[in-house]
């Protein structure tokens, strides 16, 4: 059975079905027919030759060359083959009550005839058939009665009353049968349709199932690419190359034509493209090519409105392939930090691609940001460690000069002549060096730096000479490890004796300042003030002479009411 179409009218399935129904029973009633037709002829034609009915071999030949026909000749139209071998089945009805009256099998060919119409042509046949059927009987009971036609056994009723009677009845049960068989034959139908509609939808089911799993899978394996990408990018700590990694496994893994990175510019009004991948990237970014911040583009407007945007590109002769093309903003905290431009060569983006492509945006947003935290965070720790190294080279600068003694201890012989010229580059290069002595005896020179929180304290320069025929050796690197963590520890101590200095000067400092303040403010007389404040100033300053003068400030242009000096006290207030 051919499955009809879904969504076909219920009217055109049915009736189709019907017809493959009807041309599937005529084939199987040809082929038995011919089967029957064969030992019939195989059987009757010799008893018909015997009896000397010489010409009915011819029509028996010809009903039979009818139906071998209608079996082997498919190509004829159905409707004409159903209707003639019901024609071939009711003459040779009619032939059989004609011949032998109500004591043949005639009765039985002319019933066979409506039931046959009624499975191959429905209600329609049952009527017309029927029809033919109760007329053939009619006319030979007719005959019959009038005498015109002569049975050829014996005991054949010749009235119309007993045709009749011996009609009635098969063609009664015809007539039900046949009804029973048309409604049969409706619901017979009707369930292979809702079968076949079943078995529609089953088969629907089934492929949006497998369209489903499949889109799952892809979704999963996508889902997947995106996380190994996050991971990947999250781990890098230079913008640069977090940028570029993004836009190359963005084309390599979505299979897109081209990716682009854009960033705010520092004033906020534009967006500079600092990396590209795929047809024409990089020479886009050597060409410095910058969007405004609007709708004439659509990364600007994506920046502009801070959402999503999907379009399909206008020809460009750049980039023919373009056929997709999606912006989504780098939005952190609310905070713009650039576009990501993707463009693919296929289809127009779909909203699950477009999801996608947001989490990757959201994930290089978090990590944009984090990296501008870090740098930050770095330049500010530099701007720290630089300061602190300046107060702590003046604070070591100081010490030394306050404590006025030898800045250089010398145990054993003298150094090499050119000590001075190999330390300046250790304490260039920052790291202990060691150096062979090729004049005089020979020998190895360590100089280990003095360096304590990029501040350099001087360093410290080890010799190792020959002696007698016992050559000198190179220290070797336990012994490297020993002196760089001793020296290391020397600066700390250095460095912990200048803060226990600084510390006490400022105590001091403080002591003294306190020290004038309560001097100061224990009179109220300015004289009384000025007398104390230059004295103890000019102690703790260590200074021979010392003078403070006080000017008066110019008198305003216009002095508002009730902001001008009060007038002096008069004698008799003063004394009191």
């Amino acid at each position: 059975m051919k499955s009809r179409t879904p969504g076909a009218p219920q009217g055109n399935a049915l009736a189709e079905q019907e017809a493959q129904f009807r041309n599937w029973l005529l084939e199987r009633l040809l082929r038995f027919s011919v089967a029957i037709g064969m030992a019939v002829l195989f059987f009757w034609i010799p008893a018909v030759i015997s009896r000397g009915f010489y010409w009915q071999v011819p029509i028996l030949l010809a009903l039979f060359g009818v139906l071998a026909a209608l079996a082997f000749i498919k190509s004829l139209p159905p409707l004409l083959r159903i209707n003639v071998v019901l024609l071939v089945l009711l003459l040779i009805g009619v032939y059989i009550l004609a011949q032998n009256g109500l004591v043949g099998a005639g009765r039985l060919w002319l019933v066979l005839v409506p039931l046959l119409a009624t499975l191959l042509l429905g209600p329609q046949g049952l009527g017309l058939w029927g029809a033919l059927a109760v007329g053939s009987y009619a006319v030979i009971a007719w005959n019959y009665s009038r005498g015109r036609l002569l049975p050829l056994q014996a005991q054949n009723p010749s009235d119309l009353g007993s045709w009749g009677m011996e009609f009635f009845v098969p063609f009664a049960v015809t007539l039900v049968l046949g009804l029973i068989i048309n409604e049969y034959r409706k619901f017979l139908f009707r369930s292979m349709e809702e079968l076949q509609r079943n078995a529609d939808l089953a088969r629907r089911l089934q492929l949006q199932a497998q369209e489903d799993a499949q889109r799952a899978r892809r979704e999963a394996t996508r889902l997947d690419q995106v996380a190994l990408l996050a991971r990947t990018l999250g781990r890098i700590r230079n913008r640069e190359e977090l940028l570029q990694r993004l836009v190359q496994e963005l084309v390599r893994t979505f299979e897109l034509y081209q990716a682009n990175c854009f960033l705010v510019d520092a004033r906020g009004e534009r967006l500079e493209l600092v990396v590209a991948a795929g047809a024409q990237g990089q020479a886009l970014v050597d060409a410095g090519w910058v969007l405004p911040i609007s709708g004439d583009s659509l990364p600007g407007r994506a920046a502009q409105l801070g959402r999503a945007e999907t379009a399909i590109p206008a020809g460009d002769e750049r980039f023919p392939l373009r056929r997709a093309e999606a912006a989504l903003p780098l939005l952190f905290g609310g905070e713009l930090l650039g576009v990501l431009g993707l463009y693919g060569s296929g289809e127009p983006f779909s909203d699950e691609d477009v999801r996608l492509f947001r989490i990757l945006a959201d994930q290089v947003a978090a990590t944009l940001n984090i990296l501008r935290l870090l740098d930050e965070t770095a330049g500010r720790a530099r701007e720290l460690r630089t300061l602190y190294a300046q107060v702590a080279s003046t604070s070591w600068r100081s010490l030394l000069d306050a404590e006025g003694g030898a800045r250089e201890i010398q145990v054993g012989a003298a150094p090499p002549a050119n000590i001075q010229a190999l330390a300046a580059e250790a304490l260039a290069e920052g790291q202990p060096r060691v150096v062979e002595l090729t004049e005089g005896e020979g020998g190895w020179v360590l100089i280990a730096p003095l360096i304590w929180r990029e501040t350099t304290l001087g360093y410290v320069a080890f010799t190792r000479k020959a002696q007698g025929e016992k050559l000198a050796l190179p220290w070797d690197a336990d012994t490297l490890l020993l002196a760089t963590t001793a020296v290391e520890r020397l600066a700390s101590a250095f460095d912990t004796v200048r803060l226990l200095r600084d510390s006490r000067r400022k105590a001091l400092y403080q002591e003294q300042l306190t020290h004038v303040a309560d001097l100061m403010w224990s009179s109220f007389d300015v004289e009384t003030i000025m007398r104390h404040g230059v004295g103890e100033l000019g102690a703790a300053l260590d200074a021979n002479e010392v003078l403070l003068t006080l000017a008066p400030s110019p008198p305003p242009a216009s002095v508002p009411p009730g902001t001008g000096p009060l007038p002096p006290l008069a004698q008799g207030e003063e004394e009191a």
